[in-house]
């Protein structure tokens, strides 16, 4: 394990909680505890979302389970910056008119790319720890996704690249933030991926703010709708039986997408 890292994170932690208490024994009032808490705030939001970055990416078993008890305390520190009465207020939405699916090659399980907003109009820090989609359509159709990587952009937005795994999103409040999320679903088998009925398909996206995914039910939702058609399908039919040659041709031969993936997009309905 990182001993470097080790005593940074306990360095913060102890900066952060050390101020928390200051404040509430009074030792700050007025205008400059006001000022001095959301200086605190801003500073607890960037330890989680560093800590959440690494997470994702811990190798050793050891390391991952000390982040993720580090991550715990800065959540029960966040919770103390304000009074029981104020709560994070987090509400999600899509933050473009398309979902975006993706075929990947020889990969047997939906997915779908999505631009997605997540607004704090609460007086806490909220963080994100998890966010799944559930996708009903036509004929009793029913998938449950999980969120799986957040994406970037290349080439004016043409190609969607991972930027990193997924990790808890840590918003303050007043704040928001955008991302791309890829959400991934069951596997299906290479032969039954995208067989689905054509219609509209309801999508409702559901997390977890400020509680554990692993013993708490979910507290965030969201719902919007997407038509799916016979075109919508063909084309990720023909995406699917590709082989190595048409992929090395794609999206253009001097440039062929690394991941062997391509992305087909369905216009979103607002719920």
């Amino acid at each position: 394990m990182d001993t470097t890292l080790i005593s940074a994170i306990i360095g913060a932690v102890a900066t952060i909680i050390a101020a928390i208490v200051a404040a509430l024994i009074g030792l700050r009032v007025g205008e400059s505890r006001n000022r001095e808490q959301r200086e605190l705030l801003e500073t607890l939001v960037k330890a989680i979302t560093v800590i959440g970055g690494r997470i994702s990416t811990a190798e050793e078993p050891g390391e991952r389970a000390f982040l993720e008890d580090t991550l715990e305390v800065l959540r029960e520190v966040g919770a103390t910056t304000t009074s029981r009465s104020k709560r994070a207020g987090i509400t999600l939405y899509p933050g473009e008119q398309n979902l975006l699916f993706v075929v990947q090659k020889d990969n047997a399980r939906p997915a779908f790319n999505v631009l997605t907003k997540l607004t704090n109009g609460g007086q806490q820090v909220g963080i994100v720890d998890g966010l799944e989609a559930i996708l009903t359509g036509p004929e009793g159709v029913s998938f449950r996704f999980v969120w799986n990587l957040f994406y970037g952009y290349e080439r004016g937005g043409q190609r969607h690249t991972m930027s990193s795994y997924i990790h808890p999103i840590a918003i303050p409040p007043g704040g928001s933030n955008l991302l791309g999320i890829q959400f991934i679903g069951p596997d299906l088998g290479i032969a039954k991926l995208y067989s689905w009925p054509t219609g509209r398909y309801q999508v409702e996206m559901t997390g977890w703010v400020n509680r554990s995914p692993d013993r708490q039910s979910t507290n965030l939702s969201s719902n919007f709708y997407i038509d799916i058609s016979s075109r919508d399908i063909a084309q990720l039919k023909e995406w699917i039986g590709w082989d190595d040659a048409a992929w090395a041709r794609f999206p253009h031969p001097d440039d062929p997408d690394p991941d062997k993936a391509a992305g087909h997009p369905v216009r979103i309905v607002p719920g």
